[in-house]
Parts: C-alpha cells; sequence; structure tokens
C-alpha cells in the first residue's frame, strides 16, 4: 500500500523492501516465518502455507480487497498484519503471538493495491514482489494474506495469468527442483526432489528465525491413488482450445436442445457460459496420442511440429496396423519422420479423454452428425456434453445433439455414493440375479421399473428394500396382466362386437383408457418415464384390479361363454391387453412380450412380437365417450355411499334401492332396454340386486346427484355355481346359472 495512506490511518512507517511474515506447514505441520532485510523495520506480511516446498517459487501474496485487516504488534515490537477474523485464530494457535498486543485499527483490504514486498527466496536484496488481489483469500484459516506460487496451484495460475506473472515451473516431472532457476541455484536447492525430508529442512535453513510458530493441522490433500503418496499440482506445457471463440455459438445453438429433466435445463447453459479455457492434452501412458512432432532439443517442448503429410502418415498406419500401438515405439519412425527433418521425437501427450468421446459423433452418426439423444448422469453438463458441443460448433457449426436426458447419481439405501471400500457397489447383474446379502433376484424388468421410476431424482437410491418393493409392485402388475390373457382363452378377434353392443362397464373402463393414452404417450416422448409408468401403474392397479375386474368377474366365471354381455367383457379386455401391452412395453419388454405370446394377441405365432406388430398408443375415438364417464362418475359416488352404509359386509348380501328423478330414471331405464336387465347395475356395486324406482321427490345426497340412494339384507341364499345372493333355498342353482347349464 502506498506509504502515505499508512502512515496517514495508522501511524505506522511501511518501507516497500520491509520484512514479511510467512507461515506453511509439511503435511500435518505448519510453521510460520518472516523474511526480514533489516533490523529496523517494523511492518510484516504473515502468510501459512501447507506446501513449504512451493515458497521458493513464491511470486506475490494474495489478499482479499472486500475483507478488512487489522495489526498485531509482538513482544520483539514487529508489527504484523492479520485479517481482522484472524486476529485471535492467530494469537491461540501460534506461541510467538500469544502475548501480542492487538492495535486497535482496522482498514480495508483494498489499500494494499501498489503494494510490495522483500522475499528471502529472490536473487537479489533489492527484488521486490507484489502483493495483488484476489477473492479467493479467505476468512475461515489462515492470516487472509496467501502466499503465490504460479505453477503451483490453480488459484495461483489464474491470478499469475490475470496480473501477468512468470508461471514457467521450476519442478520437474519427477519432483526435482530444476537446474535453470536462478534462485534455486542461489540456494542450492536444484536437483533436490520437492517432497524430500532433506528439502524440507534444507528450506527452513534458509529461513531460519523468519519461522515463527509451528502447529498440527489435518487437511485435504492430493494423494497418488497407487502408490499413496503426495502428488504435486504444477504447471506444464499443455494443449488447449480457445473456448471463448466458441462459447456464443454453442449457448446459442443450444437453444434448440430439449433437455430433461426441465429443472436441470439451465444447468448447461450456466456451465458452458463460466468455461474458461480447455486443456485437451494429458499425460498417460495409454490413450490417443497428439500427433505432433518435436524437435529433440527443445526440452520444454514449446515448438510443436504439426504436418498434414504426418497426420496422413498415421492414419493410414493405423488403418494398415488396426490400431495407435506403432506410435509408442519405433517401428514406423522411419516413414513417419521422413521428409520432415531429422533430430526429431515424437509427442508423449494423448488427448484428454473428453476430447476423445467429445467428437465421437464425428465417427458414429454418419453424415448428419446430429443425434436424437445424448443420455448420461447429470455431471457430464461439464463434461461429455459440454465437449460434444464445443466440437460439434467448431467442425459443423451445429450441435451434435437434438435433446438431452439427464440422470442422477445411484447411492445406498444410507445414501452413501457407491464406493469399493465401503463395499456398497451394486452392479446391474447382481440386482437381475440376486446377490448374497445384499439383493433379492429383481429380474430384468423390476430393475428397469425402478431406474424408470427413480431415474430424474439427484440421488437414486437402492437397497434390498428398495428392490423388494419393486418387484413386489412389478408382481402385482403381472398379476393384472395375468388376469386379461387368461380371460382372453377362448376368444378371438373375430368374436370383438360392436362398441354400441357393449356394456356401460366396459364402455367406462375403455374411456378411462383413452383418458390416460395421450397422457402416457406424450410423457414417454418427453421422456418422463416415471410419469408413464406411474400413469400405467395406477390405471391397472386402481381401475382395472380394483375395480373393473372385481366387478366383471362374475360375467366372465358364469355367464355363457359366447353370451353377449360374456363377450362385451372379452371385448373390453382384449382392447386394454393390447394398449396396456404397448404402454408398458418401453419399461417392462420382457414382460409385456411374455403376455403377448400367452395371449390371443401373438395368434400363436411363435415368431411374431409386440414390437413388431402395428398395435400403436393411440386409442379408438369412440371410446371417449364424455356421457359414459359422466354416468360412471355418479355410479362411483353411489358405491362409496353403499360401502359406508354396509362397513366391512360382503356387498353380496345386501339389494340396493335407487330413487330417481324423472331424468336419470328414464337414463337408466333406456340402458336397461339395450340389455334387457339391471344386471349391469348389480355388477357396478356387486350387490345382490339392484332396483330402480321412478320418485319425484327425491333428495340428493350429493349436491349435484339426483338419485337417492337405500340399501337392505337380503333374505336369501347363495346360489351354489355363481354365489349371488338369490336363491331361496340354500344349495340351490340360480336361474341364470341354470339356463348356462342347460339344467
Amino acid at each position: 500500500m502506498p506509504l502515505e495512506n499508512v502512515e496517514k490511518i495508522f501511524k505506522y512507517s511501511y518501507d516497500k523492501k520491509g520484512n514479511q511474515l510467512f507461515k506453511f506447514s509439511n503435511n500435518k505441520n505448519k510453521l510460520f516465518f518472516k523474511f526480514t532485510q533489516e533490523s529496523n523495520q517494523k511492518l510484516y506480511a504473515p502468510i501459512w502455507t501447507t506446501t513449504p516446498w512451493s515458497l521458493p517459487c513464491n511470486k506475490a501474496i494474495a489478499f482479499n480487497p472486500s475483507m478488512k485487516y487489522g495489526l498485531i504488534s509482538s513482544n520483539d515490537s514487529q508489527v504484523y498484519i492479520i485479517q481482522a477474523d484472524l486476529i485471535n485464530h492467530v494469537i491461540d494457535k501460534v506461541p510467538f503471538f500469544q502475548n501480542s498486543r492487538v492495535i486497535d485499527a482496522q482498514f480495508d483490504g483494498r489499500l494494499f493495491s501498489g503494494s510490495f514486498y522483500a522475499s528471502p527466496f529472490t536473487d537479489s536484496s533489492s527484488t521486490l514482489l507484489p502483493l495483488l488481489p484476489s477473492d479467493h483469500v479467505g476468512s475461515k484459516q489462515g492470516t487472509g494474506l496467501v502466499h503465490i506460487a504460479p505453477s503451483l496451484g490453480q488459484d495461483d495460475f489464474k491470478l499469475a495469468l490475470k496480473h501477468n506473472l512468470a508461471t514457467n515451473c521450476v519442478i520437474d516431472e519427477v519432483g526435482r527442483y530444476t537446474s535453470d532457476d536462478v534462485v534455486l541455484n542461489t540456494f542450492g536447492l536444484n536437483g533436490k526432489l520437492a517432497l524430500d525430508t532433506d528439502t524440507f529442512e534444507r528450506i527452513k535453513e534458509i529461513l531460519g528465525e523468519s519461522i515463527v510458530g509451528q502447529h498440527d493441522h489435518i487437511h485435504s490433500y492430493p494423494y497418488d491413488w497407487r502408490t499413496k503418496k503426495p502428488c504435486i499440482i504444477r504447471s506444464s506445457m499443455q494443449w488447449f482450445i480457445d473456448t471463448s471463440s466458441l462459447k456464443e455459438k454453442a449457448l446459442d445453438s443450444l437453444k434448440d436442445v430439449k433437455i430433461r429433466p426441465n429443472n436441470v435445463s439451465n444447468s448447461m447453459t450456466t456451465t458452458l457460459s463460466s468455461r474458461p479455457y480447455w486443456c485437451i492434452s494429458r499425460q498417460r501412458s495409454w490413450g490417443l496420442p497428439i500427433p505432433c512432432l518435436y524437435d529433440i532439443d527443445d526440452k520444454d517442448k514449446k515448438y510443436p511440429i504439426i504436418d498434414k503429410n504426418l497426420i496422413k502418415k498415421v492414419k493410414d498406419l493405423i488403418v494398415q496396423e488396426g490400431n495407435i500401438d506403432f506410435w509408442w515405439s519405433k517401428k514406423h519412425d522411419g516413414k513417419l519422420f521422413e521428409s520432415i527433418q531429422t533430430n526429431l521425437c515424437k509427442s508423449a501427450d494423448i488427448f484428454d479423454i473428453w476430447f476423445d468421446s467429445g467428437s465421437s459423433f464425428n465417427s458414429v452418426l454418419g453424415e448428419q452428425k446430429t443425434a436424437d439423444l445424448y443420455c448420461e448422469g447429470i455431471d457430464q453438463f461439464s463434461g461429455w456434453f459440454q465437449a460434444s458441443i464445443l466440437l460439434s460448433v467448431a467442425l459443423n457449426k451445429t450441435t451434435p445433439y437434438k435433446s438431452l436426458l439427464v440422470h442422477g447419481f445411484v447411492v445406498d439405501e444410507q445414501n452413501r455414493k457407491m464406493s469399493k471400500s465401503v463395499g456398497n457397489v451394486v452392479e446391474p447383474l447382481q440386482a437381475v440375479k440376486g446377490s448374497a446379502n445384499k439383493l433379492p433376484q429383481a429380474g430384468l424388468d423390476a430393475l428397469r421399473f425402478w431406474i424408470a421410476h427413480e431415474h430424474h431424482k439427484p440421488q437414486i437410491q437402492i437397497g434390498a428394500q428398495i428392490m423388494e418393493k419393486f418387484i413386489k409392485r412389478t408382481f402385482e402388475i403381472r398379476s393384472v396382466l395375468r388376469f386379461l390373457v387368461g380371460n382372453l382363452h377362448d376368444f378371438k378377434s373375430t368374436d370383438l362386437i360392436a362398441y354400441d353392443s357393449m356394456w356401460p362397464i366396459d364402455k367406462c373402463i375403455l374411456a378411462k383408457l383413452g383418458s390416460i393414452s395421450d397422457q402416457v404417450y406424450q410423457n414417454y416422448e418427453d421422456m418422463n418415464l416415471s410419469k408413464s409408468i406411474n400413469l400405467v401403474e395406477n390405471f391397472l392397479l386402481s381401475q382395472i384390479s380394483s375395480f373393473y375386474i372385481k366387478s366383471t368377474k362374475d360375467r366372465l366365471y358364469c355367464a355363457k361363454n359366447d353370451s353377449l354381455e360374456r363377450r362385451s367383457a372379452q371385448t373390453a379386455i382384449y382392447c386394454l391387453l393390447i394398449k396396456l401391452l404397448v404402454m408398458i412395453g418401453p419399461v417392462m419388454p420382457h414382460l409385456a412380450e411374455e403376455a403377448f405370446h400367452y395371449s390371443v394377441l401373438s395368434c400363436n405365432d411363435k415368431e411374431s412380437s409386440l414390437f413388431r406388430s402395428d398395435f400403436g398408443f393411440k386409442c379408438d375415438q369412440v371410446w371417449q365417450n364424455d356421457q359414459i364417464q359422466e354416468l360412471f362418475d355418479l355410479i362411483e359416488f353411489l358405491r362409496s355411499l353403499f360401502h359406508e352404509q354396509i362397513q366391512s359386509d360382503n356387498p353380496a348380501m345386501y339389494e340396493i334401492f335407487l330413487d330417481c328423478d324423472p331424468s336419470s330414471f328414464k337414463r337408466l331405464e333406456n340402458i336397461k332396454k339395450k340389455i334387457g336387465s339391471y344386471n349391469w347395475l348389480t355388477e357396478c356395486f356387486g350387490s345382490s340386486d339392484v332396483n330402480v324406482n321412478l320418485e319425484k321427490n327425491a333428495s340428493n345426497e350429493k349436491a349435484d346427484s339426483s338419485i337417492n340412494l337405500k340399501v337392505k339384507k337380503v333374505n336369501k341364499f347363495a346360489c351354489s355355481r355363481c354365489r349371488r345372493f338369490i336363491c331361496d333355498q340354500n344349495g340351490e342353482i340360480c336361474a341364470r346359472c341354470q339356463q348356462v347349464l342347460n339344467i
């Protein structure tokens, strides 16, 4: 900060060559140290670090311009700058400061702008380094002043680029300090391993009395997963794509892409907008090599040699050899280097795997280069999805996909991520075939049912109890389909009857099916698999199983085989089965195909398939019968009143009396004339009988209802065949059953 500002506000002098205080640690150890040049200088900028080996590479100190800073006067009469909220923390942690005096004054961090400091790790005592503003400086630990080594940290590197600091790395690929740095040579650090204990001791020796404190500090640090040893993050020569020239075009193209589910659609735009650059090279012992050459004397690999003829030779050799392995040997070097120049070596860099996968559209999508759908996890907004659109816009000026389907991540029942060390990783085959002490045998359809139901959630739980629920639900769906298939055993497509001749409840169930078919289809189109399968499941269990099957069992089991009333129910079941199999097919293909082959739909053709049939989602327009739906809305209301009155008794033991106004009476009478009886009402209620009467002053149990319901327990006996309570003597067979049996 400018000298006059400090003197004016705090009355403490600040020499731009003044002493500095640093703190650093090795793994669990913290060390505070100060840089000093002249004994009469009194203002220090203390920092701390968990990477002491990076201090010889220090090029700046970062401060946060939006934070407040304060001052501590130590026992040796020196003054130290500390972030205001961290002063007490520093005093508690560092014995050197425990008897220090806190000066009652604070100032804004922005006043550091334009200031410089002297570091012991410079080649000259006159060399000054800058204090730079940065938002990455926090107030949770340390001193609020951060040591910056541009080549050894991501935040450091970004700050260096912003302020034009040198970013060359003085630690090589082996982890040794290089010999081409003046500072390292001055202090005898060149050639030493940065993470070696001897190196740490040498750095402490150089700092000497500048170290003012040390304490344990447990923190996160990158370790190599194979060797279990600490890693060094270092800058290196890499290949980059300038995304700034592509982002606007990519964002504009993204407007035409449908992203599902809708609640994550903004994530792609946000992630793409904030991407600073793309490093497309990696240093691995496997992968797709970057086809370029270097002069052997170009040790830093600053001047790559790229030649069209070289790339053509590489392509020809890939075709000839069947792979790229020749690049890693000298087998074809003569041919590759031919007519370029001598003293060459091949690049050891490979392409980033996101460059590989991101350019897959160029190889697998033919001339159009655009897929209908890309499907992956939500993390691919910054991975495959983003890499693909950037490369496609660069090459083809368009997106490589028309839509994106994004899913969450699978976790266990305790919401823990899958981890081999924890032992909770679930392989798909384990869920299909079952796994001892882990998962029950679910089968493929139950697993697909679980995926379709849960895929849109950020965290998708899986475990024994969860899969048991989906196995049970799959079995319930299968049971309903089995009933439908079984009751078509004597039915052929030639037995279908006209819609006008069908019983009201059969028309009703087709109308209800028609009301969900468009929703199911549209949700499949929108990739809302959970909504589609939930609609179908609810319809199967609540409408078909709980209502329709219970109501029509008597007709299906006890009516004459070829009677109109039974064929009406079978016609409805035939239509239901076709549409339901088409609806569950995308999620439960094996169950749908099994039901298809066991039903009359396959026509006993073993080569036929539901998925090669011409069955569609769309229902017959005539099924959309508003009058029938309105009638059954009223009947369902009356059914609920009926069951409220009889409680848990057997409804077949009761007789129902409906007192209707003239309009309702006429409507029900017209249906009776067409069918021949009120048996259709009897099966709707599951009662012994239903009597419909005309009553001018019928009271309304429901505001818009014009029918009054009364119930009476019948004094009859159950038919020995159909079990309806309509016989006068015990053990008798009712008149309907006698007619069916020709008795």
